[in-house]
């Protein structure tokens, strides 16, 4: 069965652990309902830095462009 696909975002704060704990919960909970969950939030942290800003904007423009 192909699967719809779903943005799915969280909210982002000062607690990255957090922050990725529950954009996976939102993402498996996505999945169970019949989606297949697309989360800048959960790979963009992996290898851009926030808090340099060049990177920050670049991760901002790549999650609009999905």
């Amino acid at each position: 069965m192909k699967r719809p696909l779903a943005y799915i975002t969280a909210p982002w704060s000062e607690n990255e652990f957090e922050n990725t704990e529950n954009a996976a919960k939102y993402c498996r909970a996505v999945y169970d309902a019949g989606f297949s969950p697309v989360c800048p939030t959960l790979f963009l942290p992996l290898f851009l830095r926030d808090e340099i800003p060049q990177e920050h904007k670049d991760g901002d423009r790549k999650s609009t462009r999905l």
